[in-house]
Protein backbone atom coordinates (compact mmCIF):
# COMPACT_ATOMS: atom_id res chain seq x y z
CA UNK A 1 0.00 0.00 0.00
CA UNK A 2 1.55 3.26 -1.15
CA UNK A 3 1.17 6.59 0.59
CA UNK A 4 2.61 8.68 3.40
CA UNK A 5 3.80 6.90 6.55
CA UNK A 6 1.99 8.41 9.52
CA UNK A 7 1.63 7.60 13.20
CA UNK A 8 -1.77 6.95 14.70
CA UNK A 9 -2.22 7.55 18.43
CA UNK A 10 -5.38 6.50 20.22
CA UNK A 11 -6.83 5.80 23.65
CA UNK A 12 -10.33 5.25 22.28
CA UNK A 13 -11.77 8.54 23.46
CA UNK A 14 -9.33 10.46 21.32
CA UNK A 15 -7.47 9.50 18.15
CA UNK A 16 -4.80 11.59 16.44
CA UNK A 17 -3.00 11.03 13.13
CA UNK A 18 0.46 12.57 13.05
CA UNK A 19 3.00 13.09 10.24
CA UNK A 20 6.42 12.64 11.91
CA UNK A 21 8.40 14.01 8.96
CA UNK A 22 6.43 17.26 8.79
CA UNK A 23 5.93 17.34 12.58
CA UNK A 24 2.23 18.12 12.35
CA UNK A 25 -1.13 16.56 13.12
CA UNK A 26 -3.06 15.53 10.01
CA UNK A 27 -6.25 14.87 11.91
CA UNK A 28 -7.46 14.97 15.50
CA UNK A 29 -10.68 13.01 15.68
CA UNK A 30 -11.69 13.49 19.29
CA UNK A 31 -15.25 14.38 18.40
CA UNK A 32 -15.60 11.63 15.80
CA UNK A 33 -14.38 8.70 17.89
CA UNK A 34 -17.72 7.00 18.19
CA UNK A 35 -18.91 3.47 18.59
CA UNK A 36 -21.17 2.44 15.74
CA UNK A 37 -23.47 -0.26 17.03
CA UNK A 38 -24.97 -2.00 14.02
CA UNK A 39 -27.47 -3.97 16.10
CA UNK A 40 -29.13 -1.10 17.92
CA UNK A 41 -28.47 1.63 15.40
CA UNK A 42 -27.12 4.25 17.78
CA UNK A 43 -23.77 5.94 18.27
CA UNK A 44 -22.02 6.11 21.60
CA UNK A 45 -18.81 7.94 22.48
CA UNK A 46 -15.92 5.63 23.30
CA UNK A 47 -14.47 5.97 26.80
CA UNK A 48 -10.78 6.44 27.44
CA UNK A 49 -9.40 2.91 27.25
CA UNK A 50 -6.58 1.71 29.50
CA UNK A 51 -4.23 -1.10 28.49
CA UNK A 52 -5.44 -0.86 24.91
CA UNK A 53 -3.28 -1.77 21.92
CA UNK A 54 -3.55 -0.62 18.32
CA UNK A 55 -2.38 -2.38 15.16
CA UNK A 56 -2.46 -1.29 11.51
CA UNK A 57 -2.39 -3.96 8.80
CA UNK A 58 -0.68 -3.62 5.44
CA UNK A 59 -3.99 -2.87 3.73
CA UNK A 60 -4.65 0.06 6.08
CA UNK A 61 -7.14 -1.59 8.43
CA UNK A 62 -6.66 -0.21 11.96
CA UNK A 63 -7.58 -2.40 14.93
CA UNK A 64 -8.02 -1.13 18.50
CA UNK A 65 -8.00 -3.97 21.00
CA UNK A 66 -8.31 -4.08 24.75
CA UNK A 67 -9.43 -1.55 27.24
CA UNK A 68 -10.17 -4.48 29.55
CA UNK A 69 -13.59 -3.14 30.49
CA UNK A 70 -15.77 -4.89 33.05
CA UNK A 71 -18.69 -6.71 31.47
CA UNK A 72 -21.53 -5.39 33.64
CA UNK A 73 -24.02 -7.72 32.00
CA UNK A 74 -22.14 -10.71 33.39
CA UNK A 75 -22.95 -12.07 36.84
CA UNK A 76 -19.27 -12.56 37.66
CA UNK A 77 -18.23 -9.09 36.41
CA UNK A 78 -15.76 -10.55 33.93
CA UNK A 79 -13.29 -8.47 31.96
CA UNK A 80 -13.80 -7.77 28.28
CA UNK A 81 -11.21 -7.08 25.57
CA UNK A 82 -13.29 -5.17 23.04
CA UNK A 83 -12.27 -4.81 19.42
CA UNK A 84 -12.88 -1.74 17.26
CA UNK A 85 -11.98 -1.03 13.63
CA UNK A 86 -11.37 2.52 12.37
CA UNK A 87 -13.04 3.79 9.22
CA UNK A 88 -10.61 6.41 7.95
CA UNK A 89 -13.21 7.93 5.64
CA UNK A 90 -15.95 8.46 8.23
CA UNK A 91 -13.42 8.77 11.08
CA UNK A 92 -15.47 6.47 13.29
CA UNK A 93 -14.61 3.38 15.27
CA UNK A 94 -16.87 0.39 14.63
CA UNK A 95 -17.40 -2.17 17.38
CA UNK A 96 -16.52 -5.74 16.43
CA UNK A 97 -16.51 -9.08 18.24
CA UNK A 98 -14.61 -9.03 21.55
CA UNK A 99 -11.49 -11.15 21.98
CA UNK A 100 -12.65 -14.35 23.77
CA UNK A 101 -9.72 -14.29 26.20
CA UNK A 102 -8.98 -10.80 27.68
CA UNK A 103 -5.30 -10.02 28.17
CA UNK A 104 -2.65 -7.32 28.19
CA UNK A 105 1.00 -7.19 27.02
CA UNK A 106 0.13 -9.43 24.07
CA UNK A 107 1.78 -9.48 20.67
CA UNK A 108 -0.13 -8.47 17.54
CA UNK A 109 0.59 -9.21 13.90
CA UNK A 110 -0.92 -10.28 10.59
CA UNK A 111 -0.69 -13.26 8.31
CA UNK A 112 -2.45 -13.58 4.95
CA UNK A 113 -4.46 -10.47 5.74
CA UNK A 114 -5.75 -11.83 9.06
CA UNK A 115 -5.16 -10.11 12.40
CA UNK A 116 -3.40 -12.27 15.03
CA UNK A 117 -3.07 -11.90 18.82
CA UNK A 118 -0.31 -13.93 20.48
CA UNK A 119 0.28 -14.70 24.15
CA UNK A 120 -0.05 -11.95 26.75
CA UNK A 121 -0.84 -11.72 30.44
CA UNK A 122 -4.11 -12.79 32.00
CA UNK A 123 -5.32 -10.12 34.42
CA UNK A 124 -7.28 -12.34 36.82
CA UNK A 125 -4.35 -14.66 37.58
CA UNK A 126 -1.31 -12.65 36.48
CA UNK A 127 -0.12 -15.64 34.47
CA UNK A 128 1.31 -15.59 31.00
CA UNK A 129 -0.72 -17.08 28.15
CA UNK A 130 0.26 -19.30 25.25
CA UNK A 131 -3.07 -19.03 23.44
CA UNK A 132 -3.24 -17.48 19.97
CA UNK A 133 -6.29 -16.09 18.19
CA UNK A 134 -6.87 -14.76 14.71
CA UNK A 135 -9.68 -12.44 13.67
CA UNK A 136 -11.73 -13.14 10.55
CA UNK A 137 -12.82 -9.71 9.33
CA UNK A 138 -15.51 -10.88 6.90
CA UNK A 139 -17.31 -13.09 9.44
CA UNK A 140 -16.48 -10.94 12.51
CA UNK A 141 -15.32 -13.92 14.54
CA UNK A 142 -12.21 -14.94 16.48
CA UNK A 143 -10.67 -18.33 15.72
CA UNK A 144 -8.38 -20.21 18.10
CA UNK A 145 -5.03 -21.13 16.52
CA UNK A 146 -2.07 -23.31 17.43
CA UNK A 147 -0.79 -22.08 20.82
CA UNK A 148 2.73 -20.84 21.40
CA UNK A 149 5.24 -23.44 22.64
CA UNK A 150 5.34 -21.65 26.02
CA UNK A 151 3.34 -18.91 27.76
CA UNK A 152 4.91 -15.49 27.29
CA UNK A 153 3.99 -11.83 27.67
CA UNK A 154 5.61 -8.48 26.98
CA UNK A 155 7.18 -9.96 23.84
CA UNK A 156 7.93 -8.42 20.49
CA UNK A 157 6.01 -9.39 17.37
CA UNK A 158 7.08 -9.02 13.73
CA UNK A 159 5.00 -9.74 10.61
CA UNK A 160 6.50 -10.88 7.34
CA UNK A 161 4.39 -11.72 4.32
CA UNK A 162 4.50 -15.46 4.97
CA UNK A 163 5.08 -15.74 8.72
CA UNK A 164 4.74 -14.09 12.13
CA UNK A 165 7.61 -13.93 14.64
CA UNK A 166 7.35 -13.80 18.44
CA UNK A 167 10.46 -12.35 20.10
CA UNK A 168 11.61 -12.65 23.71
CA UNK A 169 9.30 -11.53 26.52
CA UNK A 170 8.78 -12.85 30.04
CA UNK A 171 7.75 -16.36 31.11
CA UNK A 172 5.54 -17.51 33.98
CA UNK A 173 8.73 -18.15 35.94
CA UNK A 174 9.45 -14.39 35.65
CA UNK A 175 12.45 -15.20 33.48
CA UNK A 176 13.35 -12.89 30.62
CA UNK A 177 13.46 -14.88 27.41
CA UNK A 178 15.67 -15.01 24.32
CA UNK A 179 13.36 -17.48 22.58
CA UNK A 180 12.13 -16.70 19.08
CA UNK A 181 9.29 -18.58 17.37
CA UNK A 182 7.63 -18.15 14.01
CA UNK A 183 4.31 -19.25 12.54
CA UNK A 184 4.55 -19.96 8.78
CA UNK A 185 1.66 -19.77 6.38
CA UNK A 186 2.06 -23.29 5.02
CA UNK A 187 2.07 -25.41 8.21
CA UNK A 188 0.46 -23.05 10.76
CA UNK A 189 2.64 -24.73 13.42
CA UNK A 190 5.05 -22.74 15.57
CA UNK A 191 8.72 -23.33 14.79
CA UNK A 192 11.90 -22.38 16.61
CA UNK A 193 14.08 -19.65 15.09
CA UNK A 194 17.54 -18.48 16.19
CA UNK A 195 17.44 -17.05 19.71
CA UNK A 196 18.03 -13.41 20.56
CA UNK A 197 21.50 -12.59 21.85
CA UNK A 198 20.09 -10.68 24.85
CA UNK A 199 16.95 -11.46 26.91
CA UNK A 200 14.37 -8.70 26.36
CA UNK A 201 11.02 -7.72 27.85
CA UNK A 202 8.82 -4.84 26.58
CA UNK A 203 11.15 -4.25 23.62
CA UNK A 204 9.96 -2.70 20.38
CA UNK A 205 10.28 -4.51 17.04
CA UNK A 206 9.59 -3.97 13.36
CA UNK A 207 10.38 -5.27 9.87
CA UNK A 208 12.17 -3.24 7.20
CA UNK A 209 12.28 -4.47 3.60
CA UNK A 210 15.49 -3.66 1.74
CA UNK A 211 15.29 -3.76 -2.08
CA UNK A 212 18.82 -5.13 -2.42
CA UNK A 213 20.96 -7.18 -0.05
CA UNK A 214 24.59 -8.24 -0.46
CA UNK A 215 23.87 -11.39 1.56
CA UNK A 216 21.20 -13.00 -0.61
CA UNK A 217 20.19 -13.56 -4.22
CA UNK A 218 16.48 -13.33 -3.38
CA UNK A 219 16.23 -9.62 -4.22
CA UNK A 220 14.21 -7.72 -1.62
CA UNK A 221 15.07 -8.85 1.91
CA UNK A 222 13.07 -8.52 5.11
CA UNK A 223 15.09 -7.68 8.22
CA UNK A 224 13.63 -7.79 11.74
CA UNK A 225 14.90 -5.20 14.23
CA UNK A 226 14.34 -5.31 17.98
CA UNK A 227 15.25 -2.25 20.04
CA UNK A 228 15.88 -1.76 23.76
CA UNK A 229 13.47 -3.15 26.32
CA UNK A 230 14.10 -4.37 29.85
CA UNK A 231 17.07 -6.68 30.38
CA UNK A 232 18.32 -8.57 33.41
CA UNK A 233 20.28 -5.51 34.55
CA UNK A 234 17.74 -2.80 33.67
CA UNK A 235 16.84 -0.80 30.58
CA UNK A 236 18.66 -1.76 27.38
CA UNK A 237 20.19 0.41 24.67
CA UNK A 238 21.24 -2.41 22.36
CA UNK A 239 19.63 -3.27 19.03
CA UNK A 240 19.55 -6.64 17.29
CA UNK A 241 18.74 -7.52 13.68
CA UNK A 242 17.89 -10.74 11.88
CA UNK A 243 17.25 -11.51 8.21
CA UNK A 244 15.38 -14.84 7.90
CA UNK A 245 16.35 -15.24 4.22
CA UNK A 246 20.03 -15.09 5.17
CA UNK A 247 19.50 -17.35 8.20
CA UNK A 248 22.74 -16.29 9.88
CA UNK A 249 21.15 -15.64 13.26
CA UNK A 250 20.82 -12.41 15.20
CA UNK A 251 23.47 -9.69 15.08
CA UNK A 252 24.05 -6.74 17.36
CA UNK A 253 23.13 -3.64 15.40
CA UNK A 254 24.55 -0.89 17.56
CA UNK A 255 23.02 1.26 20.28
CA UNK A 256 20.04 3.51 20.84
CA UNK A 257 20.96 6.84 22.54
CA UNK A 258 19.59 5.68 25.90
CA UNK A 259 17.88 2.81 27.67
CA UNK A 260 14.19 2.65 26.82
CA UNK A 261 11.27 0.22 27.01
CA UNK A 262 7.63 0.01 25.85
CA UNK A 263 8.44 2.13 22.81
CA UNK A 264 6.85 1.83 19.39
CA UNK A 265 9.40 0.72 16.80
CA UNK A 266 8.46 1.06 13.17
CA UNK A 267 9.72 2.12 9.76
CA UNK A 268 9.23 5.58 8.27
CA UNK A 269 10.20 5.83 4.61
CA UNK A 270 12.63 2.95 5.07
CA UNK A 271 14.29 4.43 8.18
CA UNK A 272 14.28 2.69 11.55
CA UNK A 273 11.95 4.76 13.75
CA UNK A 274 11.48 4.78 17.54
CA UNK A 275 8.47 6.58 19.02
CA UNK A 276 8.01 7.37 22.71
CA UNK A 277 8.39 4.73 25.39
CA UNK A 278 9.62 4.94 28.98
CA UNK A 279 13.03 5.92 30.34
CA UNK A 280 14.56 6.19 33.80
CA UNK A 281 15.55 9.72 34.86
CA UNK A 282 16.42 11.58 38.06
CA UNK A 283 13.67 13.76 39.51
CA UNK A 284 14.11 16.98 41.52
CA UNK A 285 14.71 14.91 44.65
CA UNK A 286 17.58 13.07 42.95
CA UNK A 287 15.55 9.88 42.82
CA UNK A 288 15.29 7.66 39.77
CA UNK A 289 11.78 7.59 38.32
CA UNK A 290 10.19 6.20 35.18
CA UNK A 291 9.06 8.86 32.73
CA UNK A 292 7.17 8.66 29.47
CA UNK A 293 8.75 10.09 26.33
CA UNK A 294 6.86 11.62 23.40
CA UNK A 295 9.68 12.00 20.87
CA UNK A 296 10.43 10.51 17.44
CA UNK A 297 13.91 9.24 16.54
CA UNK A 298 15.11 8.05 13.12
CA UNK A 299 18.07 6.14 11.77
CA UNK A 300 18.80 5.40 8.10
CA UNK A 301 19.71 1.70 8.06
CA UNK A 302 21.03 1.90 4.49
CA UNK A 303 23.78 4.48 5.07
CA UNK A 304 26.18 2.25 7.00
CA UNK A 305 27.43 -1.24 6.63
CA UNK A 306 28.76 -1.25 10.17
CA UNK A 307 26.69 -1.15 13.34
CA UNK A 308 25.03 2.10 14.32
CA UNK A 309 25.95 4.20 17.32
CA UNK A 310 23.84 6.31 19.63
CA UNK A 311 24.89 9.56 17.98
CA UNK A 312 23.79 8.35 14.53
CA UNK A 313 20.14 8.78 15.49
CA UNK A 314 18.22 11.92 14.43
CA UNK A 315 15.59 13.33 16.75
CA UNK A 316 13.06 14.69 14.27
CA UNK A 317 10.37 15.44 16.87
CA UNK A 318 11.30 16.35 20.45
CA UNK A 319 7.78 16.32 21.82
CA UNK A 320 4.59 15.28 20.04
CA UNK A 321 2.04 17.84 21.09
CA UNK A 322 -1.34 16.84 22.41
CA UNK A 323 -0.75 13.30 23.69
CA UNK A 324 0.90 14.07 27.03
CA UNK A 325 -2.20 13.70 29.17
CA UNK A 326 -3.19 10.16 28.37
CA UNK A 327 -1.99 6.63 27.76
CA UNK A 328 -1.99 6.42 23.97
CA UNK A 329 -1.34 3.31 21.93
CA UNK A 330 0.62 3.94 18.74
CA UNK A 331 0.82 2.30 15.31
CA UNK A 332 2.16 3.29 11.91
CA UNK A 333 0.22 3.11 8.67
CA UNK A 334 0.51 4.26 5.09
CA UNK A 335 -2.25 6.43 3.67
CA UNK A 336 -3.08 9.38 1.46
CA UNK A 337 -3.71 12.24 3.91
CA UNK A 338 -6.11 13.84 1.42
CA UNK A 339 -8.46 10.86 1.77
CA UNK A 340 -8.89 11.11 5.54
CA UNK A 341 -12.46 12.05 6.37
CA UNK A 342 -13.49 11.98 2.71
Amino acid sequence: MMGTTVLLFTNGKRTAIFDPIKNRHISDITACSEQTDGDSGFNQKLPEMKNAEVFASRNGTVYLLGGLEIDKSSNNASLMAKLYVLNLKSLQWTRKASLPSPRCMMGMGELNGEFFVTGGKELSTGNGLSTVFKYNFDDDIWISCTPLPTPVYGHGCASLKDRIYVLGGKTNEKKLSTDVYFLPTDTRQWCHAPSLLIPRFLAGSTVITSPHSPHTTHGATDTIYIVGGVGNEGLLTSIESYSPACDTGWNLFGEFPGGRCAQTVTSVNGDLCVVGGHVTERDDGDRYVSRAKFDVMLHDVTTQNEEISGNSWRKIVSHIRGIENGLFACADLKLDPAQIGR
